[in-house]
């Protein structure tokens, strides 16, 4: 299987531009070929290990017993790096993960797009300071607001609104 660098299977993995790619690939309890050297990753139909015509692209293999851990990275990553990646120690035996190259930031969020999709996106500080003086115009507001009395709804629709 092919994990990020959390240690989490992947289909897919978004990174931005710039960034470096970093996957590993674990094999386990599998059948090794009698002429196994190594694990090939491979970017479409490219074989990566002994590339040296991008540049910036890595791959580290441990090989054990009854199995392989292999990582790749790809350093400076630009938008013609999006497509497949794959980690093969035959033909018959491999894992595939589609990489994402994204571009930019998203200007509501303040957040990668790179992060957005993966999930890891976090508030912001001018969201936090909303979010705050949310809490503390409403705090104001019910501890004005004469005991016993429910506040009106349309009161505070109309003042959130302006």
């Amino acid at each position: 299987m092919i994990i990020d660098e959390m240690g989490v299977p992947l289909q897919d993995k978004y990174y931005e531009v710039d960034s470096t790619i970093q996957l590993s690939c674990i094999v386990r309890a599998m059948r090794m070929p009698s002429s196994f050297h190594s694990v090939f990753w491979t970017h479409g139909d490219r074989i990566l290990n002994y590339d040296v015509t991008r540049g910036g692209i890595s791959v580290k293999t441990d090989l054990m017993n009854g199995g392989a851990n292999s990582t790749l990275f790809v350093a400076r990553v630009n938008k013609s790096d999006s497509g497949n990646y794959t980690c093969s120690i035959s033909s018959a035996q491999f894992y595939t993960v589609t990489v994402h190259v994204l571009n930019g930031i998203d200007f509501v969020s303040g957040e990668s797009y790179a992060e957005l999709h993966h999930g890891t996106a976090t508030i912001s500080s001018p969201q936090w300071k909303f979010i705050g003086t949310m809490c503390f115009v409403i705090c104001l507001l019910t501890s004005l607001w004469p005991q016993g009395e429910d506040i009106p709804i349309h009161f505070l629709k109309s003042r959130i609104n302006r």
